[in-house]
């Protein structure tokens, strides 16, 4: 009797074997039924924790952890894939910390109508759905924030360099990036497609921005992978648990060898413009964070600067009918016909913006990459 194990591509009959059509079937058998979460990177107290499918958590050997010149502590990461819309979420409660993992009320997987298996859909429309303005968010104690209700992630797939120990252990993880990361995100892409570097092809690090109370995420080039590491990866970013991760096809984030060429993937042209497209579209979610953050401080300047002005103008009012008073009562003559505005008016101040130089950050060596990767 043969094993009953599914076997590896090397032993399936060649009239078998086919990728594209196994997906296409596959992918209708399975449809609608959760397999559960996924492995993923876990933000904890500005901690990064790697929860495996069971979830167990771990928390990532801080050994392992690099540091950079600014004395700061980086997650080495290389991205596989990068789910193509923002992923939204809204809870009817507020959050609670031992409530990880737990299903939003409303949510949607492509950014423009509620997944169906929603708990309690709250529009028809993304795009229209009160909790997705600006300004809808609200803190746990009910004050009104500049953010919104519902809150956008994006979805990485990811291999963290240094996290296997065993054969057994995931290969890929799931890397949410929370809402208020995307825009340091989306700086980071767009300089690297300036330099013609694709995401995939260097080893990205990611830590904490310790000048924040909540954990807002920053990320540093961390150098190129090893040439040898990347048909390795390529089979990775097509891993069934990686489409699990990405729910459908993007790009991934790095060249495709000539073998993954041959099983129907897209030529390196498209894959060069998906690329593009994604970060196209992560600059254009930082640009309407960007934007938010100014107007709400324009509205916040402007209101600061009505409040003062009428109190400059009823404390003068004030003075003024005192003064009169003041002569009446003395039977005097109040003399201002020099038309002299005596009132002070306060120098504007300008504060300094302050540029921050960009340390290069430190770097995984090869040979431990390639021990990762099992090369």
């Amino acid at each position: 009797m043969n094993d009953l194990m599914i076997p590896d591509k090397s032993s399936i009959p060649s009239y078998i074997l086919d990728p594209t059509l196994a997906k296409q079937a596959n992918d209708e058998a399975a449809a609608g039924i959760s397999t559960g979460m996924p492995p993923r990177v876990k933000l904890s107290m500005k901690q990064f924790k790697l929860v495996d499918a069971a979830g167990e958590e771990t928390l990532f050997p801080p050994s392992k952890m690099i540091i950079g010149p600014d004395e700061n502590s980086y997650l080495p990461v290389v991205v596989l894939r990068a789910k193509k819309p923002l992923q939204k979420a809204w809870y009817a409660t507020a959050y609670n910390p031992n409530e990880d993992g737990k299903q939003p009320d409303c949510f949607s997987t492509d950014s423009e109508r509620p997944d169906p298996t929603s708990l309690a859909v709250q529009s028809d429309l993304c795009a229209t759905c009160p909790h997705n303005q600006f300004g809808s968010a609200v803190d746990q104690s009910g004050n009104t924030m500049k953010g919104k209700a519902c809150a956008d992630s994006k979805i990485l797939a990811v291999f963290v360099p240094g996290s296997r120990k065993v054969e057994t252990d995931p290969k890929v993880y799931q890397f949410k990036l929370p809402p208020a990361s995307l825009k340091n995100f989306g700086m980071y892409v767009k300089q690297l497609s300036s330099a013609g570097i694709p995401l995939g092809t260097a080893q990205t690090l990611v830590g904490f921005d310790m000048t924040k109370e909540n954990p807002v995420l920053i990320f540093k080039f961390g150098g190129f992978l090893p040439e040898a590491s990347l048909p390795k990866l390529a089979e990775m970013a097509a891993l069934p648990e990686t489409e699990d991760i990405i729910g459908g096809f993007n790009a991934p984030a790095l060249p495709v060898p000539p073998v993954t060429q041959k099983l129907n993937a897209p030529s390196q042209d498209d894959l060069l413009a998906e690329q593009k497209r994604i970060a196209a579209e992560a600059a254009a979610s930082a640009a309407a964070v960007e934007k938010a953050d100014a107007e709400a401080a324009a509205k916040s300047k402007a209101e600061k600067a009505a409040a003062t002005k009428a109190a400059k103008a009823k404390a003068a009012a004030e003075a003024k009918a005192k003064a009169d008073a003041e002569a009446a009562a003395q039977g005097g003559e109040l003399l201002d016909d020099l038309g002299l505005d005596l009132g002070s008016v306060p120098a504007a101040v300008a504060a300094p913006a302050a540029a921050a130089a960009a340390a290069s950050p430190g770097e995984v060596t090869d040979d431990q990459l390639m021990k990762d990767l099992g090369l």
